[in-house]
């Protein structure tokens, strides 16, 4: 029998949350082949030169012969004036089809084998992958396309010569496989044979060569499967988070007139998006907001959204919605002459210190002098538990009013990883009328999340996003150079070399790069570390991910691969498609540091967690 990818009906269903009902007769359809084929469900591409992308359905490949890419449009298809429309046969519903499936099917086609051909080319000995043509190394097989049509008698009414019948699989086809099924399966399907035909049309411009197998199944099976997944991962989580949008934006409606809230989420439930479409709500009603976080990387990360979504540069927020991590707030506000020069000398150096207490008491006492730049008609806290509790008392002195102040607060015991506890209560919350539950994780495809909860117990989560992606890869390396090589490898092999865009893959760690590798160069922008084994490979931590495009004019990196490294502690709040985490083996960990394992396991439920689509762990000694 065919081998196919994905191998099961149910395994199929999974990939996208719904998928055409031609599609799944197509699938079952395929199980009439022999076991020479192999094919591979919803394959995604994009042509980098020309800025366009697509899909086919189907690709169908024969070790022997070659491969063919088939388009599938399901209800009654039907052309007028050279444009295709689709009626769906229960409601009568007429709708335009956006692109010619037969130009869809051959411009897919011609993606793959040159797509075949671009890869093979850097293999050690290409002539065994390829064979000398007129246009030089080309792919040594066969290949064509196919169009199917499951509910229309295509070849009966479209006669026409663009259209030629050995391209097209319709419903008088699909009712000659049943006989062949119900008939005792006697000789090859009317599938198999039609593939066939089409491969063996130019047979003799064939030329067998033995490796083709191995590199078409590894490379255009494994590696444009990871790619198309990604493709299908984007469009289905695009789906998800438009219900998503919705529910969030009702949730708001409704509280709109509630002054206090509390959110309590796990990782990956969305308290942080929340925030900020309150933030763009107060703006639109000309509230003037103050929006908190802990870490830089997060701050800059909100300014920029907001910024983006109100078409404006990010100091156009200023005024408005003034976005700070708590040190550059508070050290702002030193900026200001609140205070005498010795009271600010001493707290500018308290601050330094990270020793608030004294910050907070003088803030207290001096309450009366905060200027008017300072003060809001609502305030949002981002990742709350992060920040130090001797400041939770004194938020209410920067309101304008503070009995008419909108404060809302967004936090995760689980991610209290800079202190030993978190109380929401010292913030004035009252669990009863003001706490909001998030239970739903939005971010993570099922795999990570269930690897989170199972491998941190970490994760309050009744319900799943239900995106399905693939398996946590977890493994263990003797060193931490060695650690940071895999993932280099990893990362150039299996991803850059499908053309993913190198922002949406990042190496998050338990430790700074100069500790993983002490001899990495660094300037005032980033530490570099270029690869022992990839030379072309470079690996930055630069201090913001905001000035990456700064980084990319070093000399440090001319010309090089370039892949974003930083410490969980410093990603928190943010998230990529990809994430390879680097730590310390975790038995190892608990044995010589048990006074810190706790806190370890947060930095890994953090760290994991802010992986989309795709997670590596990777522990070393």
């Amino acid at each position: 029998m065919v081998k196919k990818y994905p191998p099961t009906i149910e395994d199929l269903k999974k990939r996208r949350e719904k998928i055409p009902t031609s599609e799944i007769i197509f699938y079952k359809l395929l199980d009439s082949l022999s076991d020479k084929w192999y094919s591979w469900h919803s394959i995604s591409w994009e042509n980098m030169k020309d800025a366009t992308s697509g899909e086919t359905d189907f690709l169908i490949f024969h070790p022997e012969k070659g491969f063919i890419v088939v388009e599938v449009k399901g209800g009654i298809i039907s052309v007028e004036d050279s444009i295709f429309y689709s009626t769906n046969s229960i409601t009568g519903v007429k709708t335009k089809l956006d692109k010619d499936p037969f130009d869809q099917a051959k411009n897919s086609m011609y993606q793959i084998l040159n797509y075949y051909v671009k890869v093979a080319k850097k293999e050690p000995d290409p002539d065994l992958l390829l064979k000398e043509s007129r246009q030089g190394l080309y792919f040594p097989l066969n290949f064509d396309y196919m169009v199917f049509f499951p509910n229309t008698h295509f070849k009966e009414e479209f006669t026409y010569f663009q259209y030629e019948n050995d391209h097209v699989f319709d419903e008088s086809d699909l009712k000659r496989q049943q006989e062949w099924e119900n008939g005792g399966k006697v000789g090859i399907s009317p599938l198999e044979q039609q593939l066939i035909t089409l491969l063996d049309k130019h047979e003799f411009y064939r030329v067998y060569k033995p490796d083709v197998k191995r590199f078409f199944i590894k490379f255009l099976g494994t590696n444009i499967r990871n790619y198309v997944s990604l493709q299908n991962y984007y469009q289905i989580r695009e789906e998800e988070l438009a219900r998503i949008n919705e529910v969030q934006d009702f949730l708001l409606n409704v509280l709109s007139e509630k002054k206090e809230c509390f959110f309590k989420g796990s990782a990956g439930s969305g308290k942080t998006f929340i925030a900020m479409k309150k933030a763009l709500m107060n703006y639109r009603h000309g509230i003037k907001t103050l929006f908190l976080c802990f870490n830089r990387e997060l701050r800059d990360f909100i300014e920029q959204f907001l910024a983006k979504q109100l078409d404006l540069a990010p100091e156009q927020l200023k005024g408005n919605i003034d976005v700070y991590s708590i040190n550059l707030f508070l050290s702002s506000l030193l900026l200001k002459g609140t205070f005498d020069i010795y009271t600010e000398k001493y707290l500018r150096k308290c601050l330094e210190q990270f020793k608030y207490a004294p910050i907070s008491q003088k803030l207290q006492e001096l309450k009366d002098t905060i200027p008017l730049s300072f003060k809001y008609d609502a305030i949002l806290i981002d990742e709350a538990q992060d920040i130090d509790e001797s400041l939770w008392n004194i938020f209410s002195i920067f309101f304008n009013h503070p009995e008419e102040g909108i404060f809302y607060v967004f936090f995760d015991e689980a991610q209290t990883i800079f202190r030993e506890n978190f109380y929401p209560k010292k913030f004035g919350m009252d669990e009863k009328k003001d706490l909001l539950i998030l239970n739903r994780n939005l971010r993570n495809t099922v795999q990570i999340a269930s690897w989170i909860q199972s491998e941190t117990h970490l994760g309050s989560y009744e319900a799943f996003s239900g995106i399905h992606g693939f398996d946590v890869t977890h493994v263990r390396v003797p060193s931490r150079q060695e650690a940071l090589e895999r993932a280099i490898k990893m990362i150039k092999n299996r991803f850059y070399s499908q053309a993913i865009n190198p922002e949406k893959i990042i190496i998050l760690s338990y430790h700074k790069l100069k500790t993983l590798y002490p001899a990495c160069t660094s300037n005032k922008k980033a530490d570099y570390y270029t690869s022992q084994v990839e030379r072309d490979v470079i690996v930055i931590e630069p201090h913001s991910l905001f000035t990456i495009e700064e980084n990319q004019h070093s000399k440090e990196i001319q010309g090089k691969n370039v892949i974003y490294f930083k410490t969980i502690t410093a990603f928190k709040g943010l998230e990529r498609d990809i994430i390879f985490l680097l730590i310390p083996t975790i038995e190892k960990f608990k044995k010589t540091n048990p006074e810190r394992y706790d806190n370890f396991i947060k930095q890994i439920y953090v760290g994991a967690s802010r992986a989309k689509f795709k997670l590596h762990v990777i522990e070393y000694d």
